[in-house]
């Protein structure tokens, strides 16, 4: 998509936002629409869509990070966000518009109407000036904190009513949705979080010891003890890179693999050990044929932990400081 006709795209669901502004009133009503990512960032180069991030009238708990309610399904339809490369992302009325993903976006429309100025700005490259700040490293942990807890709350509803509330699932059968599309953006959005949790050393300090001892159930070891083990991770390394590189490698070495741990109530296998596709290193987590890639700092600890675990514990050392 060129430049100018994403532009022309946001203007036109800014002036859809206005002309329906009566229809969106009231509870659960659209509150402001805001433009992020590659369309501010990159505004000299093609785009393969369109950022869209959402606010509604509606709290927290009833509109997670990644899940979309049949209300917000149904503003979608009317504002025709079908109909062009929208990534669109709703966001609650009572936190921040901002968060991992939705850095420092530009309001296009809000209730006191279409955001011309701003949109005039876009269509001349020069958009800086109507984006919102970035937060700082801790408020952006703290909201994270705040994201996850809600994320994590509603999966373990989603996750009940699924198996033991049919009203609950013939509730959520319509408008070509299934039960499994609900029980999907639920673990989606959690797991998304998890992802965006470790990318940061401000964001670590999220971690929360476990009844076992340690973090997350890891046996707690002296500073000197895990410097040593630093030390000899990181010995060839020659940036971050190849530190989190030797890190994983040691990791997967020394840790006693496969091993049987409990996540979110579900018993899982541990296999095995890589680096994440963004910063970090995951564990490869496995449950009959499924399987899925959880932080390797996200992940519960059985009791006893497996041998080999101290290097878990050196790698969280290296990255946090605790």
């Amino acid at each position: 998509m060129r430049y100018d006709t994403a532009v022309r795209r946001l203007r036109s669901i800014a002036e859809d936002c206005d002309k329906f502004t009566t229809l969106l009133d009231g509870a659960a009503g659209l509150l402001g629409a805001y433009a992020y990512g590659a369309v501010l960032d990159h505004p000299d180069r093609d785009l393969d869509l369109v950022n869209l991030a959402l606010v509604m009238d509606l709290a927290a708990e009833e509109l997670p990070w990644g899940v979309e309610p049949p209300e917000c399904t149904s503003l979608a339809n009317l504002l025709r966000l079908d109909k062009a490369p929208i990534l669109r992302r709703w966001r609650p009325g009572d936190r921040p518009v901002a968060n991992h993903e939705i850095r420092r976006p530009m309001p296009i429309w809000n209730r006191d109407g279409v955001q011309s100025a701003a949109l005039d700005a876009l269509t001349e490259k020069r958009a800086e000036p109507f984006r919102l700040t970035d937060p700082d490293d801790d408020t952006r942990a703290e909201q994270m904190a705040r994201e996850l807890a809600t994320s994590s709350a509603h999966l373990r509803v989603v996750r009940d009513r699924y198996w033991e509330d049919s009203n609950w699932r013939r509730s959520h059968r319509r408008d070509g949705r299934h039960p499994e599309d609900h029980l999907w953006q639920a673990v989606d959005g959690y797991l998304e979080l998890i992802d965006a949790s470790a990318s940061t050393h401000s964001q670590m300090r999220l971690f929360r010891p476990a009844r076992h001892g340690g973090v997350n159930g890891v046996g707690t070891r002296s500073k000197r003890e895990l410097d040593a083990l630093v030390e000899e991770a990181i010995v060839d390394a020659h940036d971050e890179h190849e530190q989190t590189t030797g890190f994983a490698v040691m990791i997967g070495d020394n840790v006693d693999l496969p091993f049987e741990t409990v996540v979110l109530g579900v018993e899982v296998t541990v296999v095995g050990v890589e680096e994440a596709d963004g910063p970090g290193i995951s564990a490869i987590c496995r449950r009959g044929k499924q399987q899925q890639r959880i932080g390797i700092l996200d992940l519960p600890m059985p009791s006893p932990p497996p041998a080999g675990a101290e290097w878990i514990d050196a790698y969280r050392h290296w990255l946090t400081g605790a």
